[in-house]
């Protein structure tokens, strides 16, 4: 949980940049952590996935433009690769989205 909210730049090497809200205080690259103590508020545990998934289908969606890329270079195993893990994140996302599903 974060103690406060304020909203920095994220950013991938230039290859793009949003905005996303954290409690952190400064404004600088980090990680992120959730903390839950005692009993889990699920509507807290909504809005984070809700937030996870959106997120994710926006890297997803970016990688997939890199994977055009690196196949328009000649670079196809890569590509190929890439197309894998994208898969994976995409299998993931259906996850999270079923997991909405659940908490009301």
């Amino acid at each position: 949980m974060h103690d406060g909210e304020h909203v920095h730049e994220h950013t991938h090497d230039g290859l793009h940049h949003h905005e996303h809200t954290d409690g952190c205080g400064s404004d600088h690259a980090h990680g992120h952590h959730h903390e839950f103590t005692g009993q889990a508020d699920t509507a807290q545990i909504k809005h984070i996935l809700g937030y996870m998934l959106a997120h994710n289908r926006e890297h997803a969606s970016e990688l997939s433009g890199m994977s055009v890329k690196l196949r328009e270079s000649g670079r196809v195993e890569a590509a190929d690769t890439l197309d894998e893990g994208v898969k994976l994140m995409n299998s993931a996302n259906e996850k999270l989205a079923l997991t909405l599903t659940h908490i009301p």
